[in-house]
């Protein structure tokens, strides 16, 4: 159960300013309960959770266990909360507090989101409320080793690559335990609270006494964030095959993300800036069907109907003639609706307690029209580029990866173990971890059942630090081939901890240095030096680059929208990327070694503006200047074109830009997380307890 206020200021007419919470209830599908606008929202939700128990009541459904709340979630005393005695014919049901609403509480304390901490400081917490399973990690490494030793990358460090996105996929999660949260946050802000929580400017992450007050009165909440033991909160929906291993596909009903992602596209339901009473009641209606018909079919495992309708009418006519013609139904996820239980829905809610009464909702009277032809007159022109009927891809609590960018230190390392971020280290994980979860025993699980991870077992094996980088991007392994015979004082290593860099850095110098060459072709011996360099280098810096897919998968708006559906996904951007003003699609400068090597050389020799004339010309335009003159003079030689793969990528000044920017953030937030460690590293199991799962 979530509430929000942004949708409250949409409601005009003689209801403006009335609705002050509009709040929402859910289950563990993502389908939208009930959602109603209140006056308050304390004593004034009672109506609606006797409709929701009553509805339970008579569909002969066993009630909740467990609810999500965003505060409500203990009391004072020992006396049961206003929650409980409000569903007092759920006895059993046990209330928690959203975890991403307790970790948005802590952030107050923060002096500024913009803190060049902050992301990090967001990261460890999470990392200190929750623990990944070690069983389903350990089988997700499998193919992402296979895929990346077919690459010709080495898998030691295979936990770098594991996303965001396949984590929260195919991992489930337990939370750690009321005393080691307590101790783990207590530990992360007491480390962060001194110089250590500082930035490059000196500005502190926390307000010492603000921060100091919030974890004085919200360490007693951590009790109420802990899982519940014995209850199921992975659902298995699929599984999906990558690498020969078939990995199973999870939704998680932890917490109120799902309501956070309907609140979220609430204000796209309804449409402009305002609708009056009648209008804003028929969107929200129309909304919640279509957002429930939405998650409906995204529980079902399988797949759904080629037919996309959201008129129940129109289905329920067409389902039942089909049937009778050819024994089955077009759409057999469709679910008629029941009969109406006597609830009240959204602003019927609200008038119910300020006295006010809704407008004519006859369609064929004279005042919804005059109501509705207003309201298109308001539209005209306005377009909607998403109408936001998805839910959210990504749980806000999971670890963020793209702040864990920091090269490897003793004292960086020391943190990352400490905070559940465990640096995978070359030679510490080059074989897969033991599971608990045997591969084929999780194959053959039937799709819909769930799964409880009993909060009792250790399981304290976490995930790898990552890299912004994709594995289609420019990721590098550990291995090396003409390093080995390199002396020992020339080997070096670049900011990722890859060896071989000495042979790319001179390669680089080589080819930047032919930036200043008039002449419009490379001679023959320059030919052969290049050729001569690039063999040297190490086989990964070889290999070809492989660009990480950047389209959309349906263009909806523009010029080049799609008209019909495509099979192949990105074949409008491929369009609006030939036929626009920009012809050729750039890259960014660390797409490989390389080229971001050249970058770097190319910044360090043009650090300012140039005057022309009465003007200026920019840093960029100078390091572009020569860079694609460096690259018309390669490209241009079939002798070096032959004789290697050499890639000098397209770049232009936004990716360039963008580089710069954010190597800058990343070398700056190194020396913050460089400084003396925090506490001393706490090795972690290697092999997990157990793990109990639950069918």
């Amino acid at each position: 159960m979530d509430s929000t206020r942004k949708i409250t200021k949409k409601l005009a007419g003689t209801a403006k300013g009335t609705g002050y919470w509009l709040t929402s209830m859910g289950n563990e599908h993502g389908e939208i309960l009930m959602s109603v606008m209140t006056a308050e929202e304390g004593s004034g939700l009672d109506r609606m959770a006797d409709g929701i128990m009553k509805r339970y009541e008579q569909a002969g459904v066993d009630p909740p266990v467990v609810l999500y709340v965003d505060c409500g979630c203990c009391a004072v005393t020992k006396e049961k909360t206003k929650l409980m005695i409000r569903f007092s014919k759920w006895p059993n049901l046990i209330v928690r507090l959203d975890i991403w609403h307790f970790m948005r509480r802590l952030a107050l304390g923060c002096t500024t989101d913009a803190h060049q901490l902050y992301p990090l400081f967001m990261s460890r917490l999470s990392g200190c409320i929750f623990e990944w399973d070690a069983a389903d990690l350990a089988l997700l490494r499998e193919p992402k080793a296979q895929k990346l030793q077919a690459q010709g990358m080495s898998s030691a460090d295979v936990g770098k690559y594991l996303t965001r996105k396949e984590l929260t996929l195919h991992c489930r999660r337990r939370t750690r335990g009321e005393a080691t949260t307590v101790a783990l946050v207590s530990e992360l802000l007491d480390g962060l609270m001194g110089t250590r929580g500082h930035d490059s400017l000196g500005v502190p992450l926390f307000d010492k006494e603000r921060m100091e007050y919030i974890w004085q009165h919200q360490r007693k909440h951590v009790k109420c964030i802990q899982d519940p033991p014995g209850v199921a909160l992975y659902t298995k929906t699929g599984e999906l095959t990558k690498g020969g291993v078939r990995l199973p596909v999870y939704r998680c009903a932890r917490g109120s993300t799902s309501l956070e992602s309907f609140h979220l596209h609430l204000n796209r339901f309804i449409p402009g800036t305002s609708a009056n009473s009648l209008n804003f009641q028929l969107y929200l209606l129309e909304g919640l069907h279509r957002w429930n018909q939405d998650r409906r079919c995204a529980t079902l495992a399988t797949d759904p109907s080629p037919l996309r309708c959201y008129s129940g009418e129109l289905l329920h006519c067409v389902n039942r003639n089909y049937e009778k013609l050819y024994g089955r139904k077009v759409a057999p996820e469709f679910c008629p609706p029941s009969r109406y239980t006597g609830e009240l829905i959204g602003v019927q809610y609200l008038f119910q307690q300020t006295g006010q009464a809704l407008q004519d909702m006859n369609p064929d009277s004279e005042t919804t029209s005059q109501l509705v032809e207003d309201h298109d007159e308001l539209e005209v022109a306005h377009v909607e580029e998403d109408e936001g009927f998805f839910d959210l891809s990504t749980d806000p609590t999971v670890l963020d990866m793209e702040v864990q960018q920091a090269p490897s230190s003793p004292d960086h390392d020391t943190f990352m173990q400490t905070f559940g971020f465990t640096t995978l280290l070359p030679g510490t994980a080059s074989t897969p971890l033991p599971s608990t979860l045997d591969p084929g025993t999780t194959a053959t699980l039937d799709p819909g059942t769930t799964s409880t991870l009993d909060p009792g077992t250790s399981s304290t094996l976490d995930p790898g630090t990552s890299s912004t980088r994709d594995a289609g991007t420019f990721t590098q392994p550990f291995s090396s081939s003409s390093s080995d015979t390199e002396p020992e004082e020339t080997e070096a290593v670049d900011d990722q901890n890859v060896p071989g860099y000495q042979h790319v850095d001179r390669l680089a110098e080589y080819l930047v240095g032919l930036r200043d060459q008039t002449s419009l072709f490379l001679t023959n011996q320059q030919a052969s030096e290049i050729i001569a360099l690039w063999e040297s280098l190490d086989e990964h810096d070889k290999q070809r680059v492989v660009y990480a897919a950047r389209h959309q998968e349906r263009l909806l708006s523009g010029r080049f929208r799609a008209k019909k559906s495509s099979r192949t996904p990105g074949v409008e951007s491929t369009t609006r990327c030939v036929l626009g003003a920009s012809s050729a699609p750039a890259q960014w400068p660390d797409c490989c070694r390389l080229v971001e090597t050249a970058f770097i050389t190319l910044c360090d020799l043009h650090p300012t503006p140039k005057g022309k004339g009465k003007g200026l010309v920019t840093r960029w335009s100078l390091i572009l200047r020569d860079y694609r003159k460096i690259r018309e003079l390669v490209l241009g030689n079939a002798l070096v074109m032959q004789g290697t793969d050499i890639q000098l990528v397209e770049v232009n000044q936004t990716t360039l830009i963008q580089w710069h920017n954010g190597r800058q953030k990343r070398q700056e937030l190194s020396v913050l997380v460089a400084k003396e460690p925090l506490q001393e590293a706490r090795m972690l199991p290697a092999v997990p307890v157990s793990v109990q799962l639950q069918h």
